[in-house]
């Protein structure tokens, strides 16, 4: 029987791969002349470069003005290994408001200065990297700003709007280059934020979002709202003070050398007694505001977390602070796009890995989860008693974050094209989507509120072929998969697209 069962799949999906070519064509990443269109602007400054301590893995770079100033620009980072003409998914990482993706690629500062290791055992980024993704990170506009300069006025208009514009002209090149038609958006603390609010203006872009420590899996606050804060008497004291960024102590004196006194010499005799040495002293003092549980098992080693500290860029936007704290105090703002009200129309898979730490006091951070998307597959992770850093360097971050990270990711796919369904009244049809996991399979109507849920019963892999059997109240679906082409078939179902 199941020798049987295994002849008619196969029959069927090879039926499928031939009638797929003839009967569609799934849109292509771009045509040349939508390529050469996308790729204007953007000057490739590494090609195919090799990775320092990384032989399989190769690097691209490329970078665009978007603005009038010398700090009005951003690139785009992209890695993957060398043997593999395409990668099994695009990623893009976001780093959280102090961070680039020269640091989360190359554990650099903005001098070139390497403070970290960056291999597949010590940072998630190369875990997805060895793992077979394509993976991309950006370099934001405030990365470039050196800690030297003091007129930050250029930073007036560096708010939410202009960094997915940034975000946005980035997807793009990703959809280009590696040609997939969605993205999974990975934001580290600040960027979960930005990659939630992204998803509400561009969610064609978008295949799943994950939060490293950033966020809720929904609203920050919700209930909170005081409907009071002021956007245009901030913006205007914000000119008024000509206090255009938030700075970072860590980046200036005397915290910096007392910092990479540490890094050099951890053993070197602590400048305040009490502690076992300068490292420990400066340790300490991340653990008090909640960056480091550096004492527990799960804690983060001294090395690579003053490392880090020592990469951190000196100044984040002030406005981007600024209308967080409006949007987020607001119930249907009218002073600007209210992006946190927009969240429950979210329709892509989550996962949010988050820290519940007594110590942290942050605005883009609480110590819980919340359902708070529109898709029913969200799922979120608390760690209690971890700090931020713990999430990235930890000593048990690999078993509690990244393995679990790189199953979510290896579980899901999206497909999308076009379908039928029949109702108790009608047949359906229109633009389709198609959301497959570890357990179940949600077919979707786009234009309508029809959406049913079917419980995977089997599944088959086999050279370039995926089968899934799902069953529902309403009866079974079979879907097809051969590398970007999909076909699904049931009593009342008919689906053809592509996987994006």
């Amino acid at each position: 029987m199941k020798k049987q069962k295994l002849i008619i799949i196969l029959g069927i999906v090879f039926l499928m791969s031939i009638g797929v070519f003839f009967s569609i064509s799934a849109p292509a990443c771009v045509n040349c002349q939508q390529k050469q269109s996308i790729l204007d602007g953007w000057d490739l400054i590494a090609d195919g470069i090799d990775v320092p301590d990384n032989p399989e893995v190769a690097e691209w770079v490329w970078e665009k003005k978007v603005g009038d100033s010398q700090y009005d620009k951003i690139r785009v980072r992209r890695m993957k290994l060398k043997s593999l003409e395409r990668g099994r998914e695009a990623i893009f990482v976001l780093s959280g408001q102090s961070g680039s993706a020269e640091v989360m690629l190359h554990g650099r500062d903005l001098a070139g200065n390497k403070f970290l290791i960056m291999n597949e055992e010590t940072v998630f980024t190369y875990k997805f990297i060895y793992a077979g993704y394509d993976v991309y990170s950006l370099d934001y506009r405030s990365w470039f700003v050196p800690k030297t300069e003091t007129d930050l006025a250029f930073m007036k208009e560096w708010g939410m709007e202009a960094f997915i514009s940034d975000l946005h002209e980035s997807v793009q090149l990703i959809k280009c280059v590696s040609g997939f038609k969605r993205v999974y958006l990975h934001g580290v603390h600040f960027a979960g934020e930005l990659a939630m609010c992204y998803t509400t203006q561009h969610p064609d872009d978008v295949k799943g979002i994950i939060l490293h420590d950033g966020g809720s899996g929904g609203k920050l606050r919700p209930g909170s709202e005081t409907n009071t804060h002021d956007l245009a008497y901030e913006l205007e004291q914000m000119d008024i003070t000509g206090n255009y960024a938030y700075i970072y102590d860590i980046a200036f004196e005397p915290y910096y050398s007392l910092f990479y006194y540490a890094y050099q010499f951890p053993e070197a005799p602590s400048p305040v007694p009490g502690f076992d040495n300068v490292s420990d002293y400066c340790m300490f003092m991340l653990y008090s505001v909640g960056h480091t549980a550096f004492h527990a098992p799960y804690g983060s080693d001294a090395k690579n977390t003053l490392g880090i500290m020592l990469t951190l860029s000196p100044f984040f936007p002030y406005r981007l602070l600024i209308e967080h704290n409006h949007f987020t105090d607001w119930i249907d703002t009218t002073q600007m796009i209210d992006y946190d009200e927009l969240f429950d129309e979210i329709d892509v898979p989550l996962i949010a890995f988050i820290s519940n730490n007594p110590l942290v006091d942050c605005p883009y951070r609480v110590p819980y989860y919340i359902h708070g998307t529109k898709n029913p597959d969200s799922q979120g992770h608390i760690l209690d008693g971890w700090g931020h850093i713990d999430m990235f360097i930890g000593k048990q971050s690999s078993e509690f974050i990244d393995e679990p990270l790189l199953e979510w990711v290896e579980d899901h796919r999206m497909l999308v094209g076009s379908g039928i369904m029949k109702t108790d009244s009608d047949w359906v049809f229109g633009d389709s989507i198609i959301f497959i996991n570890s357990t179940h399979i949600d077919f979707q109507i786009v234009e309508t509120e029809i959406r049913i849920s079917f419980e995977i019963t089997w599944t088959i892999v086999i050279e370039g072929f995926e089968v899934y059997e799902g069953d529902s109240n309403v009866g079974r679906i079979h879907i097809f998969i051969r590398k970007d082409y999909a076909i699904a078939t049931g009593r009342n179902i008919f689906f053809y697209g592509y996987r994006t």
